[in-house]
């Protein structure tokens, strides 16, 4: 059976989502950190 080319993006696209569901607590962190940092140095 051959998958129409729109259900192998939309899986590709759930599996990179539930790839960085996984990261995203990190990621989050990491950018409020940045974010802190650059608010210290422009202000």
């Amino acid at each position: 059976m051959v998958l129409p080319h729109s259900v192998k993006v939309a899986s590709v696209d759930f599996s990179l989502w539930l790839y960085s569901l996984k990261f995203s607590r990190t990621i989050l962190s990491f950018g409020k950190i940045q974010i802190q940092y650059s608010t210290w140095l422009l202000f």
